[in-house]
């Protein structure tokens, strides 16, 4: 009988180390920490939830004003509930976030309220030129010119950071890349509200950087890029910005096309020794002027140029491109030789369909991603990518697919990306959110508890008999 008793409590023992080790388990698979919402546990600030997350986590955040600056120094997803009403304010102290980790992406969110303190100066470029005053600091003899970086709504100094689906307002400086690599910003919507002294969007020594599908407005510049190599301006709005819509210094391997540029002192500016930049297919429309060329840029591909609102060349054929070429000012005297007659359709003509996996669905293991992509001009080109990370060329364009091992990424929800390229390289892409599932396997520790429990219950019974 004491025997049965011993044995008994042995088995009581294992139990509650299985249901231990199934408790650790648990909590090591958990990666993803939610802020606000009624949920329990749930954190009541982001910056609790960071102090918390570790490197691959995600960090969702339900709709609701949070009054604090961040800085993000894990590589975590930071996601919103939705970008109207999912708030971070800043208080007008300093940063509202400051990403200096290497792989974060910020997606859904109302950015507001960073600090205010920029110096003003009226310096000139080297060709004499005026340039706009609002925080921009001489810094050798031929003029240079650096922005005095203070504050901003975000600021990067990091490498494969993208940023989506974003309001930044009220803020300095709304976005800033600062010595920033192989990082985008997708599908924003900058407003300064005419505060003076702003930057809309501000590139500073980076390289490999690409502008998507942004609304920026009401800024004393819009863009504003120093000393970028490969720089990709792509189907945004501009409008509206004080002094420049698009200001461009100091850079190389940049192209802009796709973008409407409406209603500033200068519509484009590109000064100080930049190389190798490329204007194409854009709409100047209602600047006072179109553009300035310190640098002998590129303005058209070879086909076609750009839509000048002040063009009144002649189209004596009748294929949309105008006879005499388009004089942009400046000390090179460029020229676009292929300006367009009427308006460019920024409308995306690519349709991406993803097909596997559907959106909200769980996988594991090794996937086949697939879907379709339509164009009247034809697909080149299908890619992929998961969260931030590298492209992944398909198999196929019109209609594709390629395998991917999930199991090398976090347990966790994620984000697949699928980006097509026409044969006349325009281009579009689609997201979707999933999530991964690990297959577990058991532990050492695991199967001794079974196969101890498996013993004693086989030795309780031959002693019954």
């Amino acid at each position: 009988m004491r025997n049965y008793i011993k044995l008994k409590i042995i088995l009581i023992l294992l139990f509650f180390l299985f249901s231990s080790h199934s408790a650790t388990s648990k909590e090591t698979t958990k990666n993803i920490l939610y802020v606000g919402g009624s949920g329990e546990g749930n954190f009541t600030s982001i910056s609790d939830a960071l102090m918390e997350a570790k490197d691959g986590y995600t960090i969702f955040v339900y709709k609701g004003i949070y009054k604090e600056n961040i800085i993000i120094s894990k590589r975590i997803r930071l996601v919103g509930e939705e970008k109207e009403t999912t708030v971070i304010d800043g208080r007008k102290e300093g940063n509202v976030i400051h990403v200096t980790a290497n792989g974060v992406s910020i997606e859904r969110f109302t950015i507001r309220n960073s600090s205010y303190v920029l110096e003003e100066k009226e310096p000139e470029d080297k060709q004499g030129a005026k340039v706009p005053s609002e925080g921009i600091t001489k810094v050798n003899k031929t003029t240079i010119l650096e922005r005095n970086l203070t504050t901003a709504g975000i600021l990067v100094e990091a490498n494969h950071v993208n940023i989506s689906d974003c309001i930044i307002e009220d803020c300095q400086l709304s976005i800033v890349l600062r010595k920033a690599e192989n990082c985008s910003v997708e599908n924003c919507k900058i407003n300064a509200k005419k505060l003076p002294k702003t930057i809309g969007l501000g590139i500073y020594g980076s390289k490999a950087v690409r502008i998507l599908n942004c609304n920026i407005s009401f800024c004393s510049i819009g863009l504003d890029a120093m000393w970028i190599d490969f720089l990709e301006i792509s189907r945004n709005n501009l409008f509206s910005n004080l002094y420049a819509g698009i200001s461009l210094q100091i850079s190389s391997n940049c192209t802009v096309h796709h973008n409407t540029i409406y209603g500033s002192k200068t519509g484009a500016g590109v000064r100080g020794e930049c190389k190798n930049v490329l204007f194409y297919d854009n709409n100047f429309i209602g600047n006072e002027i179109s553009a300035v060329d310190y640098c002998n840029a590129t303005w058209d591909n070879g086909v076609v140029g750009n839509y000048w609102d002040d063009y009144n060349g002649t189209d004596a054929n009748g294929d949309g491109i105008g006879d005499e070429p388009y004089v942009i000012p400046g000390l090179m005297i460029a020229r676009d030789y292929h300006p367009l007659m009427k308006k460019v359709n920024l409308t995306s003509p690519i349709s991406i369909t993803i097909s596997y996996p559907e959106e909200g669905s769980t996988v594991f293991g090794v996937i086949k991603v697939k879907g379709y992509a339509t164009c009247k001009e034809g697909i080149k080109e299908v890619s992929v990518r998961i969260d931030n990370g590298s492209w992944i060329r398909a198999n196929g364009t019109s209609e594709w697919s390629v395998e991917i091992d999930v199991s090398k990424y976090d347990q966790g929800k994620h984000t697949l990306e699928v980006r097509a390229i026409s044969n006349d390289n325009k281009f579009a892409s689609t997201k979707i959110d999933f999530w991964i599932k690990k297959k577990s396997t058991p532990s050492p520790s695991l199967i001794i508890c079974i196969l101890a429990i498996l013993f004693i219950t086989l030795l309780l019974r031959k002693k019954k008999r």
